[in-house]
């Protein structure tokens, strides 16, 4: 799913409507899933991958239950992250110091999902998600073909459990 701006006007005005089916501010912006944008994707059998933070994507767990799958992306350690934050160029003190307690508390939350994936290594990290993701392509294939859309190409489906990143 694609990310949509609009204005605070708006949003507050999506918000009085019910349209998001979760929202959380973060670092002092506020964002939200537009809940007629996963019904589409829901109802027309397709998968849906979106990025939400710890909350977010645990409020839609709630509400979906076995619909969804939850990967929390976590960098190796709070170190790591303060560096990668740091050579973004775009952060300063104050706004380092608030994503980095923020980290925590998402850190502390990561057991919750279903799966937990280090991002150590790009290559190695996204042959992780294809492994986690390849279970439900088939589900989606007929989806797919309807749609006209072109078939998405992972591994074969793999063994795993709650927790546990398929290696």
């Amino acid at each position: 799913m694609e990310y949509h701006f609009i204005d605070d006007g708006a949003f507050d005005r999506a918000l009085a409507a019910g349209d998001f089916f979760e929202w959380q501010p973060i670092h002092g912006h506020r964002y939200g899933s537009s809940r007629s944008r996963f019904a589409a994707a829901l109802d027309g059998g397709r998968l849906g991958i979106t990025s939400l933070d710890i909350l977010g994507g645990l409020a839609v767990k709630a509400a979906l239950g076995d619909r969804t799958t939850t990967v929390f992306v976590r960098p190796s350690s709070l170190a790591v992250l303060r560096q990668r934050l740091l050579a973004r160029g775009d952060t300063d003190g104050e706004d380092l110091e608030r994503r980095l307690q923020r980290a925590e508390m998402e850190l502390a939350q990561a057991a919750r999902c279903d799966f937990i994936l280090i991002n150590d290594d790009l290559e190695a990290a996204l042959d992780q998600l294809a492994r986690i993701v390849a279970p439900y392509l088939g589900s989606c294939e007929a989806a797919e073909k309807r749609a006209g859309a072109p078939k998405l190409e992972a591994p074969g489906p793999q063994e795993h459990g709650a927790g546990q990143v398929p290696t």
